[in-house]
Parts: structure tokens; C-alpha cells; sequence
């Protein structure tokens, strides 16, 4: 919803896109039907774009049950905040808490704003917890109140209708419902690709600097001990008298060096978070970092 990369910005306007246009050809068959004329030319909204709209309003203002602390209660909203006109969307930027572009968005997509598909709510006031039904259109969920108001309208055809024909109107309702229905889909499909790309870029890191680092243990001819970062170590309590150098010399012969095996550690290191591998501890195969996270 409101993150500003540019990939999913394009991926969210693919989505109001389509979105709008289903909108648009349902509200324009409802034009033509009762007023013989376009949605663009009609002198008044259809009887379905009212009543949608008004069923959506009425969604938000309806009671549903919201989390307070760690009991479920019921609530209704008091005020709009969701769906709002062009004149409060203004209103809202102008106090700051809707960001300046919105109304360009508003502007591009007035069908799906007044249906509430793309709410109004500023991302520092949006509560999942506290969310409608139609704060959460995001997800896939389509109101039923809308959906109940779609299909009463194509019973009413049936049954005033000479022909008694409703499969246009029908299959404009299948377009929306799966308009709406996939954007959640083609938005996680977009965000698992950026997470594959992503993940592929911290792999090929690791690799490259593995790679680099086995070329250097090759070129040096010199003890291979000495080429070995050593990690400090605190003087033992045991025996204050032990110099640093020699507790570490004792613990290395104790048990062989071995590079922490955890996914973590070997990630960190690919990309330069760490300087050096961390160690495995003593008969364990993670370093003492990462089994503290395990516990």
C-alpha cells in the first residue's frame, strides 16, 4: 500500500488501472440501461454507482470486531476516514497528513476512491487491528455489502427486463470482482521476485568474496596459521596469570578452527558486515552469537 518503490508503484498502478476500467464499463452498462446515454454525459450518477457507493460508506460505518489491548470488543467509526471526497482529500493534504500526490491519485482513479477500493488513510494512522472491511480491500476481501448490492441489481434486471438477458452485466461483475480479487496476488508475485532477486545478489556476493579469499589462501606460501585472524578472547578468572596469547593458543589446540556454519553469519560476512568469519564454539557448529539467538 505504501511502499515508494518504484517497482511496486508501477505494480499498483497496473492494478488501479484495471481497477478503474471495470468500474467505469459497470457504472457506464447502468447508464445506458436507464438513462440511454454514457457515464461521462449522464446528468446523474446510476442507481448502481449510488448504491454501491452507499453501501461502501455504510461498511466502514458499520460495528465489526477490533482489538483492544488483549480483548476482542466491538466497534463502529464515528467519522469518515477511509472514503472521502475530492474536497477532503485537499482539506487532508493541506493539514499534512495525506501526502501531495494523493490528489493526483484521487484524480486518476475517482471510481475506486469512492468506493473505498483505495482508501484515504495516511500510513501513520493505519491500524490493522482496528481496520474495516474496507481499509482491508487490499487484501482481496470484497465487501459483501457492495457484492450484495451488485447482485440485487442483477435480479432486478432479470425480472423488469423484456429479455430477461443480465449475462452482460454479469460478466462486467466477474471483471471487477477478479480486478480486485488479483491485485493482492500480482503485488506478492512482485514482491517474491524482488525478494529472489535480492537474495540471488547477497548469494553471488558470498560467492565472489569465498571465491577471492580461497584464491589468497592459495598465493600464500607462508604459514597458513599466521594468515588466520586470531579472535580475541577475555583473560581467563580462572588463571589471572595466563597472558591473552597463550589462553587462545591453549584453546586452539583444544579444538580446531572452524567457521561458523550458520546462514546468518556466512551473509553477514558476504557483504561486508563483518570483517572476519566467526568461529564455531567448542563442540557446537555455530558461534557463540548465533547459538545464543537458537536459545
Amino acid at each position: 500500500m505504501y511502499c515508494p518503490s518504484p517497482i511496486l508503484k508501477n505494480t499498483r498502478t497496473h492494478c488501479y488501472q484495471k481497477l478503474e476500467e471495470a468500474l467505469y464499463n459497470l457504472y457506464n452498462y447502468a447508464s445506458i440501461r436507464e438513462y440511454n446515454i454514457s457515464v461521462k454525459h449522464a446528468p446523474r450518477k446510476s442507481t448502481l454507482q449510488e448504491r454501491m457507493e452507499q453501501a461502501a460508506v455504510s461498511a466502514e460505518f458499520s460495528p465489526r470486531t477490533i482489538v483492544s489491548g488483549v480483548k476482542l470488543t466491538t466497534e463502529a467509526r464515528n467519522n469518515n476516514i477511509a472514503i472521502l471526497s475530492e474536497t477532503s482529500v485537499d482539506r487532508e493534504i493541506f493539514l499534512g497528513n495525506l501526502p501531495q500526490d494523493k490528489i493526483q491519485e484521487y484524480r486518476l482513479y475517482p471510481l475506486v476512491h469512492r468506493l473505498g477500493i483505495l482508501h484515504s488513510i495516511p500510513e501513520q494512522r493505519f491500524k490493522c487491528e482496528h481496520a474495516t472491511i474496507i481499509d482491508v480491500g487490499f487484501l482481496g476481501l470484497f465487501p459483501k455489502a457492495v457484492l450484495l448490492v451488485m447482485h440485487q441489481y442483477a435480479k432486478d434486471i432479470e425480472k423488469t427486463s423484456h429479455e430477461g438477458d443480465n449475462t452482460e452485466l454479469l460478466s462486467l461483475m466477474h471483471q471487477l470482482i477478479t480486478a480486485f480479487v488479483y491485485r493482492p496476488i500480482i503485488i506478492q508475485r512482485v514482491i517474491q521476485l524482488m525478494i529472489t532477486r535480492k537474495k540471488q545478489q547477497i548469494e553471488q556476493a558470498w560467492k565472489e568474496a569465498h571465491d577471492a579469499g580461497a584464491n589468497r589462501g592459495e598465493g600464500n606460501t607462508g604459514n597458513n596459521d599466521n594468515s588466520i585472524e586470531r579472535p580475541t578472547h577475555p583473560p581467563d578468572p580462572n588463571n589471572p596469570g595466563l597472558r591473552q596469547d597463550d589462553q587462545y593458543t591453549n584453546q586452539a589446540t583444544s579444538h580446531s578452527l572452524i567457521v561458523c556454519h550458520a546462514i546468518k553469519c556466512r551473509l553477514l560476512n558476504a557483504v561486508g558486515v563483518i570483517r572476519r568469519p566467526m568461529y564455531c564454539m567448542s563442540g557446537k557448529n555455530t558461534c557463540s552469537g548465533c547459538s545464543n539467538e537458537l536459545l
